[in-house]
């Protein structure tokens, strides 16, 4: 039998399974006489080669990786016939592990790893996972009698269970009768690989809200099946389909196939484009972990309110998202401030963003600290009230936007775009002029420099390291420690009050301003370090 492209699992010990295709299937130099399956694997890490092996002095291909990865690897097939148990067929491989070659039904996973038929009667109500230990496999007459119980169910979870392309063939009658009330069903991490056997499964279900088939490396194209109207939520992450597919292409059925959809997953996809998705009903896109580099060209999006494009390798954002209320560009490639100057224009119901491990981000928080992000961020976008996960006030923006201005008027800041800087001014009553020594927050005054002195030597620890109003003297001694590589527990903070007494800052909840600092902060060290 030749099992050339068919879906493959790898058992090994412990229960650990790896998922992937066999691209070869017969003998190869460096194992003379021995069959074997090239395979390539879902998870690049698990694969040797990219379908090619050295072999005395030359390179020998045997297949070709269908991704830019050394994900292939060759499996020794000892003399065995293949070989069945617990609904899967396999073959037996080198060293103990066994290739499962066909999977099982959905039916079969059902009724897998029940050691009595009573068991499910005190689940009634619960979220089952099936797959904990191995027990002995129901017959159909014994599931059939089970079927009052299956139908309690409203989430279950058949992830790992290794099953196959039949789940909707001579069961699917079968199983929508078992799962007539479920609403969250997940097949995730099976060997299922074609679409219209999905399709026609979920449309059977006549409950089912959401849908997870995440790591089945599914053959997306268009079926005449009658699509789903119920579920409204799908994911398909880590799939694959980037590979061969073009995701305008997979948005497009995917939407035909479920047209109710409103909240769909394609992260880790290989994707390199991003899809025009004006004209499909989602509310929610994740497509986090694919391919994107450069600008990101978002059409014009009209009903998309959630977007999550992080662990790509965008630079810039480009389009309209007219309701989008939160978008995720976390761990991405963006390197210019002047890059979030048009997103009020181009998102004008921005409420979140997270854009943690951008370049923009690292460089200022190393130089500036943190608190210098947050007041980019909130001057150059007027919407957001969340960033990075966490509710900001509007008093806590105002101390940011002012801080900000400060810094301009200084020149130690570039001019943020023309539109975003004048609204700034004007927001504040402010004209474009240098401003003197001292800053105004409103009824607060903060010095524009605080200074961090070494008590034991006088030196300057922090050069031209600036403070906001908003930062705690325990945030201060944190900077402080790793700065000098001293425990926070081996010093104190000193300040100079305007009576020339010395003040002890020991309030670690405590603002700067609020404990009386003027320009400088001494660092006084226990004797126990000197």
């Amino acid at each position: 039998m030749d099992f050339v492209d068919h879906r493959v699992c790898l058992l090994e010990h412990e229960g650990s399974q790896q998922l992937g295709f066999v691209r070869f299937h017969g003998t190869i130099d460096p194992w003379p006489g021995k069959e074997c399956f090239g395979i390539e694997w879902d998870d690049p890490e698990r694969g040797r080669n990219d379908g090619a092996v050295p072999f005395k002095g030359e390179k020998i291909r045997y297949f070709k990786v269908k991704r830019d990865v050394q994900s292939g690897s060759f499996l020794k097939i000892l003399d065995d016939p293949v070989c069945s148990r617990d609904g899967y067929s396999y073959v037996n491989l080198a060293k103990g592990k066994v290739l499962v070659v066909k999977g099982r039904t959905l039916v079969d996973a059902l009724a897998f790893k029940y050691d009595q038929l009573n068991q499910l009667d005190n689940l009634k109500n619960e979220s089952i996972r099936f797959g904990s230990k191995q027990v002995k496999k129901y017959g159909f007459e014994k599931l059939m009698r089970l079927q009052a119980n299956f139908n309690a169910l409203r989430i279950v979870s058949l992830d790992h269970l290794l099953i196959g392309n039949e789940i909707g063939r001579s069961c699917s009658k079968l199983a929508s009768e078992m799962l007539s009330s479920v609403q969250d069903l997940s097949l995730a991490y099976n060997m299922m690989t074609s679409w219209s056997i999905v399709v026609e499964l979920a449309t059977s279900l006549k409950q089912l809200r959401t849908l997870r088939l995440d790591g089945n490396w599914l053959d997306i194209e268009a079926t005449s099946v009658d699509p789903c109207i119920s579920v409204t939520k799908l994911t398909v992450s880590e799939c694959g389909l980037g590979v061969s597919l073009d995701s305008k292409f997979v948005l497009d059925v995917v939407s035909a196939a479920f047209p109710k959809l409103n909240a769909l997953s394609l992260s880790g996809n290989w994707f390199s484009n991003f899809p025009g998705i004006s004209s499909i009903k989602l509310k929610s896109l994740d497509f986090s972990a694919n391919r994107l580099a450069g600008t990101l060209s978002l059409g014009n999006q009209i009903v998309l309110e959630i977007l999550d494009v992080s662990k790509n390798n965008i630079s810039s954002v480009d389009g309209l998202a007219s309701s989008l209320k939160e978008l995720n560009l976390s761990n991405n490639e963006i390197s210019d401030w002047g890059e979030l100057d048009g997103f009020d224009a181009k998102f004008p119901r921005l409420e979140s963003i997270k854009l943690v491990n951008n370049p923009i981000l690292t460089k200022t928080e190393n130089k500036w600290g943190y608190d210098m992000c947050l007041a980019q961020i909130m001057s150059r976008i007027q919407t957001v009230v969340r960033i990075n996960g966490t509710n900001y006030t509007d008093e806590q923006r105002r101390n940011y936007e002012l801080y900000y201005i400060s810094k301009v008027k200084e020149k130690q800041l570039p001019k943020p775009e023309l539109h975003v800087w004048t609204n700034l001014l004007r927001k504040y009553g402010q004209k474009d002029t240098k401003i003197a020594q001292q800053v105004h927050y409103g009824s607060h005054q903060l010095p524009k420099l605080i200074e961090v002195c070494d008590g034991r030597d006088g030196a300057v620890a922090f050069e031209q390291m600036v403070f906001p109003a908003v930062t705690t003297v325990g945030k201060l001694k944190g900077k402080i420690s790793v700065k000098l590589g001293i425990s926070v527990l081996n010093f104190v903070l000193q300040t100079i009050l305007g009576d020339g007494s010395v003040e002890i800052l020991d309030d670690d909840q405590e603002s700067i301003e609020g404990s009386g600092v003027f320009d400088t902060v001494y660092v006084k060290r226990c004797p126990v370090c000197v």
